[in-house]
């Protein structure tokens, strides 16, 4: 996106067709395309489009949609651009809403975070939410082993959040002598 003023409109030289909503688009597409005679086979062809994409947007069943994609390629393809000039039928239908509404809740200088400022803030945001819960949650335990340490200088304390530590087998059947392999093979001494 191009951060340039918006360019002064000199003049609208023949016009092809008037836009009002995105029906009215797509017939003004399918008029330039048909003003320079190019074919959908050419159009999919030259935009590097799979086959049959220009009728699916442009032909009479419009099964897909205009993207953003589609519409440059196709202001390109057709060598038009797309001029806007003030409606005066309809600002004067707009020119009451305009001003009868409420401007206390326009945010004029605050514009919106981005998703990728989000996104790209994300894993610092999280990792100091998750290093202030640790403070939290461990904090309070740190006190506690504190205080511990503090009646019993002398004695060692047993850590809270864990279990002490015991043998895990007791003697019998299952216990086997250092260094032996548990393989039932005769072949093996």
């Amino acid at each position: 996106m191009r951060n340039s003023a918006i360019a002064p409109i000199r003049s609208v030289p023949d016009a092809i067709a008037e836009i009002r909503i995105q029906d009215d688009l797509i017939e003004a597409l399918r008029a330039a395309k048909n003003m320079r005679g190019l074919s959908n086979e050419w159009c999919d062809l030259t935009g590097d489009m799979a086959k049959g994409q220009t009728d699916k947007c442009l032909g009479p069943s419009r099964l897909k949609g205009l993207s953003r994609f589609l519409f440059g390629m196709y202001l390109r393809q057709f060598a038009v651009k797309l001029v806007l000039v003030p409606d005066t039928d309809m600002e004067r239908i707009m020119r009451p809403k305009w001003e009868g509404r409420d401007i206390k809740n326009v945010r004029v200088d605050a514009g919106r975070i981005s998703k990728t400022l989000l996104d790209r803030a994300r894993p610092y945001v999280l990792r100091e939410l998750g290093q202030n819960g640790a403070r939290a949650r461990w904090g309070k335990q740190r006190k506690k082993t504190v205080e511990i340490e503090s009646a019993a200088p002398q004695e060692q304390p047993i850590p809270i959040n864990r279990a002490p530590k015991t043998k895990r087998h007791t003697e019998g059947k299952h216990d086997k002598p250092k260094g032996s392999i548990a393989c039932p093979s005769p072949l093996l001494p």
